[in-house]
Protein backbone atom coordinates (compact mmCIF):
# COMPACT_ATOMS: atom_id res chain seq x y z
CA UNK A 1 0.00 0.00 0.00
CA UNK A 2 2.74 2.43 1.00
CA UNK A 3 4.61 1.43 -2.08
CA UNK A 4 1.75 2.39 -4.11
CA UNK A 5 0.99 5.41 -2.56
CA UNK A 6 5.17 6.40 -3.29
CA UNK A 7 3.91 5.44 -6.95
CA UNK A 8 1.08 7.40 -7.49
CA UNK A 9 2.84 10.82 -6.05
CA UNK A 10 5.76 10.84 -8.04
CA UNK A 11 3.48 9.73 -11.39
CA UNK A 12 1.79 13.14 -9.89
CA UNK A 13 4.23 14.87 -9.31
CA UNK A 14 5.69 13.90 -13.14
CA UNK A 15 2.00 14.97 -14.41
CA UNK A 16 2.38 18.44 -12.50
CA UNK A 17 5.19 19.28 -14.45
CA UNK A 18 4.21 18.46 -17.61
CA UNK A 19 0.75 16.82 -18.22
CA UNK A 20 1.90 14.95 -21.25
CA UNK A 21 4.53 12.60 -19.97
CA UNK A 22 2.67 9.64 -21.57
CA UNK A 23 5.03 7.41 -19.27
CA UNK A 24 3.60 9.00 -16.09
CA UNK A 25 -0.16 8.45 -17.29
CA UNK A 26 0.36 4.87 -18.10
CA UNK A 27 2.06 4.70 -14.63
CA UNK A 28 -0.73 6.34 -12.54
CA UNK A 29 -3.29 4.21 -14.50
CA UNK A 30 -1.45 1.27 -12.83
CA UNK A 31 -1.08 2.03 -9.92
CA UNK A 32 -5.05 2.59 -9.61
CA UNK A 33 -5.93 -0.52 -11.94
CA UNK A 34 -4.60 -2.10 -8.82
CA UNK A 35 -5.93 0.35 -6.06
CA UNK A 36 -9.74 -1.15 -4.57
CA UNK A 37 -10.08 2.13 -4.17
CA UNK A 38 -9.62 4.14 -6.90
CA UNK A 39 -9.71 1.25 -9.76
CA UNK A 40 -12.36 3.35 -11.15
CA UNK A 41 -9.65 5.98 -12.19
CA UNK A 42 -7.64 4.05 -14.10
CA UNK A 43 -9.33 3.49 -17.31
CA UNK A 44 -9.13 7.14 -18.57
CA UNK A 45 -5.25 7.52 -17.90
CA UNK A 46 -4.58 4.10 -19.64
CA UNK A 47 -6.51 5.96 -22.51
CA UNK A 48 -4.81 9.35 -22.70
CA UNK A 49 -1.40 7.10 -21.61
CA UNK A 50 -2.04 4.78 -25.34
CA UNK A 51 -3.04 7.72 -27.03
CA UNK A 52 0.60 9.43 -27.45
CA UNK A 53 2.38 6.50 -25.85
CA UNK A 54 0.58 3.67 -28.04
CA UNK A 55 4.13 1.56 -28.98
CA UNK A 56 4.99 0.71 -25.70
CA UNK A 57 3.59 -2.70 -25.15
CA UNK A 58 4.07 -2.31 -21.47
CA UNK A 59 0.80 -0.26 -21.27
CA UNK A 60 -1.17 -2.36 -23.15
CA UNK A 61 -0.27 -5.19 -20.99
CA UNK A 62 -1.21 -3.20 -18.09
CA UNK A 63 -4.70 -2.37 -19.70
CA UNK A 64 -4.93 -5.45 -20.74
CA UNK A 65 -4.89 -6.58 -17.11
CA UNK A 66 -7.25 -4.10 -15.66
CA UNK A 67 -9.92 -5.27 -18.57
CA UNK A 68 -9.72 -8.22 -17.79
CA UNK A 69 -10.24 -7.47 -14.26
CA UNK A 70 -13.28 -5.78 -14.77
CA UNK A 71 -15.02 -8.59 -17.04
CA UNK A 72 -13.75 -6.82 -20.49
CA UNK A 73 -12.84 -10.13 -21.77
CA UNK A 74 -12.96 -9.34 -25.62
CA UNK A 75 -11.43 -5.47 -25.18
CA UNK A 76 -8.64 -7.41 -22.84
CA UNK A 77 -7.85 -9.33 -25.02
CA UNK A 78 -7.20 -7.36 -28.10
CA UNK A 79 -4.95 -5.26 -25.85
CA UNK A 80 -2.92 -8.30 -24.56
CA UNK A 81 -2.89 -8.95 -28.22
CA UNK A 82 -1.66 -5.68 -29.54
CA UNK A 83 1.31 -5.68 -26.58
CA UNK A 84 2.21 -9.06 -28.35
CA UNK A 85 2.50 -7.64 -31.74
CA UNK A 86 4.84 -5.00 -30.33
CA UNK A 87 6.45 -7.37 -28.59
CA UNK A 88 6.26 -10.66 -29.90
CA UNK A 89 9.42 -12.17 -28.01
CA UNK A 90 8.25 -11.27 -24.63
CA UNK A 91 7.54 -13.82 -22.00
CA UNK A 92 5.15 -10.63 -19.80
CA UNK A 93 3.59 -9.74 -23.23
CA UNK A 94 2.66 -13.49 -23.61
CA UNK A 95 2.01 -14.27 -20.23
CA UNK A 96 -0.97 -11.24 -20.36
CA UNK A 97 -2.42 -12.95 -23.26
CA UNK A 98 -2.80 -16.47 -21.75
CA UNK A 99 -4.26 -14.81 -18.89
CA UNK A 100 -6.67 -12.97 -20.88
CA UNK A 101 -7.34 -16.30 -22.57
CA UNK A 102 -8.23 -17.62 -19.57
CA UNK A 103 -10.14 -14.94 -18.25
CA UNK A 104 -12.49 -14.93 -21.28
CA UNK A 105 -12.95 -18.74 -21.06
CA UNK A 106 -11.47 -19.20 -24.56
CA UNK A 107 -9.54 -22.42 -23.60
CA UNK A 108 -8.20 -24.04 -26.94
CA UNK A 109 -6.58 -20.32 -27.43
CA UNK A 110 -5.00 -20.19 -23.71
CA UNK A 111 -3.70 -23.85 -24.54
CA UNK A 112 -2.70 -22.46 -27.71
CA UNK A 113 -0.74 -19.32 -25.99
CA UNK A 114 0.63 -21.56 -23.08
CA UNK A 115 2.20 -23.63 -25.79
CA UNK A 116 3.29 -20.69 -27.11
CA UNK A 117 5.35 -19.16 -23.62
CA UNK A 118 7.27 -22.87 -23.19
CA UNK A 119 8.18 -22.82 -27.09
CA UNK A 120 9.75 -18.83 -26.10
CA UNK A 121 11.22 -20.06 -22.83
CA UNK A 122 11.67 -23.54 -22.78
CA UNK A 123 13.86 -22.97 -19.60
CA UNK A 124 11.24 -20.38 -17.61
CA UNK A 125 9.24 -22.40 -15.01
CA UNK A 126 6.30 -19.86 -15.43
CA UNK A 127 5.53 -20.91 -18.77
CA UNK A 128 5.74 -24.89 -17.78
CA UNK A 129 3.38 -23.89 -15.04
CA UNK A 130 1.63 -21.78 -17.34
CA UNK A 131 0.99 -24.54 -19.42
CA UNK A 132 -0.01 -27.48 -16.71
CA UNK A 133 -2.84 -25.32 -15.93
CA UNK A 134 -4.15 -24.90 -19.53
CA UNK A 135 -3.79 -28.40 -20.02
CA UNK A 136 -5.73 -29.16 -16.99
CA UNK A 137 -8.84 -26.82 -17.69
CA UNK A 138 -8.96 -28.89 -21.23
CA UNK A 139 -8.86 -32.19 -19.18
CA UNK A 140 -5.73 -32.97 -20.73
CA UNK A 141 -4.77 -34.24 -17.48
CA UNK A 142 -2.06 -36.63 -17.96
CA UNK A 143 -0.30 -34.21 -20.04
CA UNK A 144 -0.97 -31.48 -17.29
CA UNK A 145 1.34 -33.64 -14.49
CA UNK A 146 4.08 -34.03 -17.23
CA UNK A 147 4.68 -30.54 -17.47
CA UNK A 148 4.09 -30.41 -13.75
CA UNK A 149 6.99 -32.52 -13.83
CA UNK A 150 8.80 -30.52 -16.50
CA UNK A 151 8.44 -27.23 -14.13
CA UNK A 152 9.26 -28.57 -11.21
CA UNK A 153 12.94 -28.88 -13.17
CA UNK A 154 13.60 -25.20 -13.44
CA UNK A 155 12.76 -23.73 -9.98
CA UNK A 156 11.29 -24.62 -6.60
CA UNK A 157 9.44 -27.62 -6.47
CA UNK A 158 7.35 -25.90 -4.14
CA UNK A 159 6.15 -23.20 -7.15
CA UNK A 160 4.36 -25.95 -8.76
CA UNK A 161 2.66 -27.06 -5.87
CA UNK A 162 -0.96 -25.08 -5.68
CA UNK A 163 -0.95 -26.37 -9.51
CA UNK A 164 -0.30 -29.98 -8.51
CA UNK A 165 -3.45 -29.51 -5.92
CA UNK A 166 -5.85 -28.17 -8.39
CA UNK A 167 -4.88 -30.59 -10.78
CA UNK A 168 -5.48 -33.64 -8.19
CA UNK A 169 -8.75 -31.31 -7.49
CA UNK A 170 -9.88 -31.24 -10.86
CA UNK A 171 -8.92 -35.11 -11.65
CA UNK A 172 -11.77 -36.12 -8.10
CA UNK A 173 -7.80 -36.92 -6.21
CA UNK A 174 -9.53 -34.48 -3.28
CA UNK A 175 -7.97 -35.60 -0.24
CA UNK A 176 -4.01 -36.03 -1.88
CA UNK A 177 -5.28 -32.29 -3.25
CA UNK A 178 -6.25 -31.09 0.34
CA UNK A 179 -3.18 -32.59 1.65
CA UNK A 180 -1.27 -30.54 -0.42
CA UNK A 181 -3.31 -27.59 0.27
CA UNK A 182 -2.59 -27.76 3.79
CA UNK A 183 0.67 -27.48 3.18
CA UNK A 184 0.91 -24.80 1.11
CA UNK A 185 -0.75 -22.65 3.90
Amino acid sequence: QEARRKSADAASRALALDSHLAKAHSALAYVRSIDLQHWRDAEPLFRRALSSYSDEPLVHVWYAAYLGRIGRHVEAIREAQAAVRLDPASLNTNLQLAVEYFRGGRLVEYLGQARELVRLQPLEQSGHLTLARALEWNHEYNAAEKELDTARLYAARENAQSFEATLLAAQGRRQRAAAIASRIR
